[in-house]
Parts: structure tokens; sequence; C-alpha cells
């Protein structure tokens, strides 16, 4: 069905103020990255973090979270150590490098809690660690810990 009038693709895609810096569209809302590779737990995680308030950046393996970083810097992480192709070491070594993410704290998950593997995390800097499965509440207070509770999207 045509109406007579021509609408082009760009003319549904939404419009971004590219004005604005990462800083003011974050400082509304504090936001976390996840990095999981199993589709179940990242996709829970967001929605229980989404449900108290934070906003949540998905991503499924790390070399796509260290490209979300480029374009978005993250109040948090939220990090799996084990995941296919690049580990979760081998983003904390690239994410630590990038100087205006080095204050970002990174807390790992990870359901190996061999000392060689803590050690190795804590040496890369990370923030906390925290076992699998995880206890959700206990994670939400870590955060809250580091970051603050979220704050309104009505700033």
């Amino acid at each position: 069905m045509s109406d007579g009038k021509n609408y082009r693709l760009q003319d549904s895609l939404p419009v971004f103020d590219f004005d604005r810096t990462d800083t003011d569209l974050c400082a509304r809302r504090k936001s976390i990255l996840v990095v999981e590779d199993e589709e179940d737990l990242n996709l829970a995680l967001a929605y229980f973090l989404r449900s108290h308030g934070y906003h949540v950046v998905s991503s499924f393996d790390a070399v796509s979270a260290l490209a979300k970083t480029g374009f978005h810097r993250p109040d948090l992480v939220l990090l799996d150590l084990v995941q296919p192709g690049t580990d979760g070491f081998a983003f904390l070594g690239e994410f630590c490098q990038v100087s205006r993410l080095r204050d970002v704290p990174v807390i790992v998950m990870t359901a190996f809690d061999d000392p060689e593997t803590l050690a190795e995390a804590a040496n890369l800097g990370v923030h906390e660690i925290v076992l699998k499965p995880l206890d959700r509440e206990a994670l939400l207070r870590e955060i809250t810990a580091l970051i603050g509770a979220p704050t309104s999207q009505s700033a």
C-alpha cells in the first residue's frame, strides 16, 4: 500500500544529540557493562540490575565489550573470566591500558576459586571477585558499595 509519500530509512532512525557527551548521558544513571557469554545469565543480570535502576550495557564476549567502551564509559564492569576466544584476563589487560577507564571498578564473576586465578585477577586490578552461582543481593550490595545507588532518569 502506498499513501503517495516517500519514506527513507533514515527518517525512522532515532536522532542522537552529538553535542552531549558520554559523561552527560551517564550522569543520569549509573551504568554497568555486563560481560558474560552465557546468554541466560547475561540477560538475567541485565534485567535484575535494570529493575534496581541501573543502566546496563550487555556484551556476550570480551572483544565486543572492549569495542563498546570506545563510545561508552561504564561506571562499573561485571566480567566473567571464562569466555570463548578472548578471555576475561585479556579483556582486563586491554581495559586497564585505556586511561579514561582506569578508575572504573571491575567485579569478576567466576566459578573458579583456585588461588592462581584469584591472584591473577587481583594483580590485574579487579576490585571484587564473586563466585558463581551468584548471590544477586550480595552482588547488588557490592555494586552499591563501589559506585553507589543508581540515580534518577529525570535528572
